[in-house]
């Protein structure tokens, strides 16, 4: 059974007088991917009025401007939001600063793995990269998406070609969204964070960097935007938010219905220790809903 201090909670509102920063995963606990939660609609409405700072904390690949505006295109008002963090954001801010060792001794060439149907992220032209097609060309590996590299269609079978490649020449692979999948609607589809899980088994590779959650870089981040006080991470993936935000020494809200639904249903302790116990360590979360909901 699940030790005391878990504690299963209808919603955030019992919550709520206890926290002034709320950190906010998006896919599972927002959205679906293409429309929002009506029930996290209320409840992020109703912290924002409750004066909360909310954070959206997210995986994505895309830049932190980018998100909040499809968030509002989903009907999420932008003034609810203190702000956004996301993976592709710390991964645009360590190309560009290239302060940390690894990223300084990456050089400019890439095979650049990215999304086609579901919108590519492209290269910013100030990063002064140059996305190539052959692996022999390449310097390092930068994943944003799993459809397409350095703008052609490839099959997820392709990539892993490519992979087994660049491990020939231990090339760093620089993940800009470690999610290994994600909710759309009612699927699961496969993200970058699968190419890290490949890469990372093959002999010969190189580095693996995982740009978002649960790495702390991302965490620190979000917590330097935040004020005083205490802090919840909210979100739907044991191995990325629950796991992140035990790292990062912040209290957690784990989403049972996002990432995990189909292990869950029907929901019971027993089976939350035992998936807590196969994707992150056994660490547990603060508090435990079925939806992000008022």
């Amino acid at each position: 059974m699940l030790p005391s201090a878990v504690r299963r909670v209808a919603g955030v509102r019992e919550l709520s007088i206890n926290y002034d920063t709320l950190l906010l995963d998006q896919f599972g606990v927002l959205h679906d991917g293409r429309r929002a939660y009506p029930h996290a609609l209320e409840a992020t409405r109703r912290l924002a009025e409750a004066g909360k700072r909310l954070i959206v904390l997210s995986n994505s690949g895309r830049r932190a401007a980018e998100t909040l505006a499809k968030l509002e295109q989903l009907g999420f008002c932008g003034a609810w939001f203190s702000g956004a963090v996301t993976s592709g954001e710390t991964t645009h801010a360590a190309l560009m600063a290239r302060c940390d060792p690894l990223f300084a001794r990456l050089g400019r060439r890439c095979l650049h793995f990215d999304w086609a149907e579901r919108g590519a992220v492209g290269l910013d032209p100030a990063l002064g990269l140059e996305a190539v097609q052959r692996v022999e060309e390449a310097e390092f590996l930068l994943a944003h998406g799993v459809e397409t590299c350095s703008g052609q269609a490839v099959s997820l079978q392709g990539v892993k070609e490519l992979l087994e490649q660049a491990a020939r020449q231990a090339l760093p692979l620089i993940i800009a969204n470690p999610d290994v999948v994600t909710v759309d609607t009612t699927a699961l589809v496969p993200m970058p964070g699968q190419l890290g899980l490949w890469y990372s088994a093959m002999a010969g590779a190189g580095e693996v960097v995982l740009m978002g959650k649960p790495s702390r870089c991302i965490y620190d981040a979000a917590l330097a935007m935040g004020r005083p006080g205490r802090t919840l991470a909210v979100g739907d993936s044991l191995a990325h938010d629950i796991m992140g935000a035990l790292g990062a020494g912040v209290d957690s809200l784990f989403i049972s219905s996002g990432i995990h639904a189909g292990d869950l249903s029907p929901y019971s302790s027993a089976a939350l220790e035992r998936l807590a116990s196969e994707h992150c360590s056994g660490g547990l979360p603060t508090f435990v809903a079925e939806h992000f909901e008022w």
